[in-house]
Parts: structure tokens; sequence; C-alpha cells
């Protein structure tokens, strides 16, 4: 993904793995994540299951033809079926369940219409939650019309280290001027960043600032390395979602959800509404090149300004990867 990393392992966290729009009540949905091969479904009971893909009985993945019973996840090839905790419960021929032969169930939740796993490398269940994304998701258009996915050769931390490296908004995003970090905020897994923004900087008008220049913030809520949410405060008080799971050692799923809040009872976004939420796609796409061509320079020479913002970075980040992780990474 990246060369020179100094990490090899993947940071424990939440990561997202899809929209709850991807996930129909009783369709079943293959997965890829983290190199493993993993199934998803809604059962009757409207709660997402992810299991690892393979069915203990032969090996069939269970994305590709099983099917729903109630709860239950059904193999393709022989029938046999296996409940929201892993376990076997039905063998067709009357057989008894395998009680010892049990799937690796993958932590869920569903957070303002998007849905995350829970990994950590040594399978612990989660310490902490993901922060309720939107206080109402009502006051915005819905997502599934402002959501896209992407894969992209780069690894998480190189997505979330755009939250502090405020120097590259002129080149790659072609703002009128940088953004300032005003304050960073450790909150254990969660490191929080403020920028002053100057919306429309430079400029006389533009169709986010149709009146002239607007100041505002810019605040960042990193939320483990693979989750970035961002307020466009005093702009159009819009979010995005950034959410970069590793799919293999090569390639993440980068994906990004805007919530562009609603100046109409219709679910269609009017045209500000759209230009916004195409607007955050495509400033996304302008990073992809940077990513997948650059190399990770572990200790860079920063500036005076960089040096504290990257440095509790870089703190923060240590601490969500498994003790020991650590290579001395190529200059």
């Amino acid at each position: 993904m990246a060369i020179n990393f100094p990490h090899t392992k993947i940071p424990t966290g939440w990561y997202q793995v899809g929209w709850s729009f991807e996930f129909p009540l009783g369709e079943v949905r293959p997965l890829r994540c983290f190199g493993t091969d993993l199934v998803g479904y809604r059962g009757t009971s409207g709660k997402i299951v992810v299991l690892n893909a393979h069915c203990l009985h032969m090996g069939a993945h269970l994305g590709h033809g099983g099917v729903v019973v109630d709860d239950d996840i059904q193999c393709p090839f022989h029938g046999w079926r296996w409940n929201a905790e892993g376990r076997n419960t039905h063998i067709p021929d009357g057989s008894p369940p395998k009680r010892g032969h049990t799937m690796r169930c993958w932590s869920v939740t569903e957070n303002c219409g998007v849905v995350f796993v829970w990994y950590d490398v040594d399978g612990k269940e989660p310490t902490w939650e993901v922060p309720e994304l939107v206080d109402d998701p009502d006051e915005f258009y819905p997502i599934d019309r402002a959501s896209r996915h992407w894969q992209v050769r780069v690894h998480p931390q190189m997505v979330a280290e755009n939250a502090i490296d405020s120097g590259h908004f002129s080149y790659v995003h072609r703002a009128g001027s940088n953004p300032v970090i005003l304050d960073m905020d450790d909150r254990g897994p969660i490191l929080h960043v403020s920028q002053k923004m100057e919306f429309g900087s430079n400029k006389k008008s533009t169709w986010l600032t149709p009146d002239g220049p607007i100041t505002g913030s810019l605040e960042i809520d990193l939320m483990g390395i693979g989750l970035s949410r961002t307020l466009f405060a005093g702009a159009d008080n819009a979010y995005t979602l950034v959410g970069v799971t590793p799919v293999d050692g090569e390639v993440s799923d980068f994906r990004m959800t805007t919530w562009a809040p609603r100046t109409a009872e219709s679910d269609e976004p009017d045209d500000f509404a759209q230009r916004r939420i195409n607007e955050q796609f495509t400033q996304a796409q302008r990073d992809f090149p940077i990513w997948e061509n650059m190399i990770y320079i572990d200790k860079p020479p920063l500036t005076r300004t960089e040096t504290r913002p990257y440095r509790t970075f870089h703190e923060w980040a240590e601490r969500l990867y498994p003790q020991g992780d650590r290579l001395e990474a190529a200059e």
C-alpha cells in the first residue's frame, strides 16, 4: 500500500464495510476486508450479521449463493445453517449440529445509515463506540444519493494524515488559501482537529459563497485510523464521512458519505445540495494520484507550523497499532 510504511499490522478500531441500504432484509452480501473473505446479511430481526465467509463444513463461500433463513445463513453447498453467533444450528440430514465448530462473528454497528465492523488483530471485543455521526439524519438529504465507493492504493493512515496537513489544500484542492489549525484534542481513540477556514478565499463569488468569502472552520473527528468525519462549520454546515478499510495489502475501500442539509421536503437533493455532494467527490479524487504514487517518509523534515500537528497526530496514531508493530522505515 505505502512504500516505507513503518507498520505491518492493521490498527485497532471501527472500519466501514458499507451503508445500511446495501444490506436489505434477507439478502446476502460478500465482503472482503483485512485480507479476509467475509459475508454480511440482514436477518429477519433486522440485525446485520458479519461472519467469516467460508462454511466450516466443506469450505463454500456463504456470500455466493447463501440464503437467509430467519436470522441464520444457509450454505449453498450442503444446506448447513449458521446463526448470528457463528454457531451451527442445522444439518439437513438430521445429524445434530456441530457445536464444536464456530465461525468467526464480527462485531457490527450501524450509525446514521453507515455500517461498521470492529477490527482487532487479536480478536478482542470493541473498547469504544462510534459517536453519533449527525444529530438528526432527517435534517439532511438521504445518503443513498450522497455516497460513493472507490478502491484506492492507499494505507488508511495516509488518508487520516490529511486532517492535519493544512499545506496541501491550495495545491491539491485548489483552495484560495490554506486552513489554519486552531486546536487538536486527543480524546483517546478519537482525535479532534479544528481548523480555521476561509471558504471562497480570494474570490469575489463562488457557488458556495455567492456573497463573498465566509470565515468558518473544519471540525474534524478522526475516529480511529479508518474513519474521518468533517463538519463544514459556517459554510453550509454539511458533514462528510470518509471510511478507509484495507481490502488486502495493496488496496483499500475508500467510501465517502455527505450529509447535505435539507432545504426542501423532497428526498431528491436540490441543485445546491447536489453540487455540494459532487464537489466532495471531486475533491476526494484529487488526493488519489498523490496517495497512489507517493512513498511514506516516517521522519519528514517538517516546517515550524507542521511540527506540532504531526507530532500530536503520530503520538495518537501509534497507540492504535498492536504493541511492538513498528519497523524502522527507510528515509
